[in-house]
């Protein structure tokens, strides 16, 4: 297991930062992070530096395609090196948010600041790194930054991606061989049994649960003002998960990532009314 290391300043000539193991010895041959650290972020005045360059291991929790062309794969750490926040845990399901921007992967780009990035090559990583698999297990080189709009820290626009080891595949069907006859010393000498199974009696069809009730946000909250402004409000903007899931309900694309983990619930940690019947995405 590689271990997760902080970030040691270099020498004033070396043009990229080298992420470092524990110890301080450098890793040989090893990807270095782009200097400076805004290199690469589409709107770099959202981001809060955290750490120059640092190198994790761990396994991906899910893997989201979003609407304006990122790449969002949040990254259950092996060892956490001080780099996640409670953001991260509430936001993140405990993971480090690895952040794929559109031009790394070749996507084409629908959100604020894709100008900037125009002409870039994609990242050396991709298209061979850049599919992983929920339960795959990945090593990521990237600036720790924090996202201000969101509260968590993110690996965004990682130097380098790794698929160390794949999910693996599911077992085919079970192959289920006759019965074999036993062999003589086990063969009974009484009277021969029936063949025949007695038919099961049909059972009655068990009970449904009756569904969860969706709870009606406070009066006056509209959730139409909060549509077609892009990725600008978070869950701490809304009093209660009922009013951030009447967002989610009105825009499903769901641009503000209320519902990070696509499960049709949005901002889960926000106090109640709840509304916990799932938006369909």
């Amino acid at each position: 297991m590689l271990a997760v290391v902080p970030f040691r300043p270099v020498a004033a000539q070396e043009s990229d930062q080298a992420p470092t193991t524990v110890g301080g010895a450098v890793e040989a041959e090893g990807p270095q992070c782009r200097a400076p650290w805004t290199d690469g972020l589409r709107r770099p005045e959202r981001f809060t530096l955290v750490m120059e360059c640092v190198t994790v291991t761990g396994t991906v929790i899910d893997v989201r395609h979003e609407t304006d062309g990122d790449l969002h794969i949040p990254l259950r750490l092996d060892d956490d090196p001080g780099i996640l926040n409670e953001r991260n845990v509430t936001g993140q399901r405990g993971g480090l948010l690895v952040e794929i921007e559109p031009w790394q992967h070749g996507a084409t780009c629908a959100a604020l600041g894709c100008n900037l990035m125009v002409g870039r090559d994609p990242s050396p990583y991709c298209p061979d790194f850049c599919s992983p698999r929920a339960g795959d297990r990945l090593r990521v080189t990237s600036v720790i930054v924090t996202d201000e709009e969101h509260g968590w820290n993110e690996a965004h626009s990682p130097t380098w991606l790794e698929i160390l080891a794949v999910t693996p595949a599911l077992p085919g069907p079970v192959q289920i061989l006759p019965a074999q006859p036993a062999p003589d010393s086990e063969q009974t000498t009484g009277p021969a049994t029936s063949d025949i199974v007695p038919p099961v009696p049909p059972q009655p069809p068990a009970p449904t649960a009756p569904p969860v009730p969706a709870s009606t946000p406070s009066s006056g909250f509209d959730p139409s003002r909060y549509l077609g402004q892009g990725d600008r409000y978070n869950c701490s903007d809304f009093r209660s998960q009922a009013e951030a899931q009447a967002v989610l309900r009105a825009d499903p694309s769901d641009p503000n990532r209320l519902d990070t983990d696509r499960d049709g619930i949005a901002c889960e940690s926000n106090p109640p009314p709840r509304d916990l019947v799932p938006v369909p995405r």
